[in-house]
């Protein structure tokens, strides 16, 4: 994907972006808004594989785009300038309140225009290629110019979106399997509290009652009456002895 990343800003506040790509370089490009010269409208800067092209407008706009080194300035400067005609509307009337919502409105159009510019150079690459002399006035530099001693950038960047695919399912299957180790011993508690309630179900029709009287007091019920059979046949035996001794 010859176009990888892309940003509008008003001065060094960005307003928008869009990328399909993993990688440093939002960092990289927001570093380099602070560093660019300010006086000149088009200016590109290069490093390792990448190249940083910035289109600088009146009003304090920026419109910058990442692309392979090999891209070349013509088609990149070209969607620099088919960006900003599609966005201007939105960001010459730019108000505080409005940055907040603009990369919601910008992003989607700056999506289309990077697939629409990534497409149409496969088939015309070769054209656009030999027109590179037709572009003026741009300033061409490594990015080590805009360094100050010390300082140094380690651009990272993975052009395919695998990547993000599987750290996505990755994080997606840990998820699953740590519900599943969660939910694995509640479903045995829960299988365990299901038969103990079936069972006391059991249990309380045979016993003529959800407390299970019959059942729990059964043997002392039927001592209680032992004793009381025995305790009444006592009484009839004095009782009949009484008698025979009055007769």
């Amino acid at each position: 994907m010859p176009l990888i990343y892309s940003l509008v800003s008003k001065n060094e506040v960005v307003l928008a972006e869009y990328t399909e790509n993993i990688g440093n370089f939002p960092s990289i490009s927001r570093f380099l808004l602070k560093k660019i010269d300010k006086k000149l409208s088009k200016q590109s800067y290069t490093y390792d594989d990448y190249c940083f092209h910035f289109l600088l407008c009146n009003n304090d706009i920026v419109y910058m785009v990442m692309s392979d080194r090999s891209f070349g300035l013509k088609v990149p400067y070209e969607y620099l300038t088919d960006i900003k005609n599609k966005t201007i509307q939105y960001v010459e009337k730019l108000s505080s309140p409005l940055t907040l919502i603009l990369n919601g409105i910008i992003s989607p159009m700056i999506k289309d225009k990077m697939n629409y510019w990534n497409v149409s150079e496969h088939r015309e690459y070769n054209k656009l290629a030999n027109q590179l002399s037709t572009i003026q006035n741009v300033l061409i530099e490594n990015i080590d110019i805009l360094l100050e001693r010390g300082e140094k950038l380690d651009l990272l960047v993975s052009q395919t979106k695998n990547l993000a695919i599987e750290s996505n399912n990755f994080r997606r299957q840990s998820q699953r399997f740590h519900q599943s180790n969660l939910w694995f011993p509640k479903k045995k508690i829960l299988i365990i509290l299901t038969l103990l309630f079936g069972i006391y179900l059991i249990l309380s029709f045979n016993c003529n009652g959800f407390l299970l009287y019959n059942c729990l007091f059964k043997d002392n019920k039927t001592k209680s009456d032992e004793v009381n059979n025995i305790n009444g046949e006592l009484i009839l035996q004095e009782a009949s002895k009484i008698q025979s001794s009055n007769e």
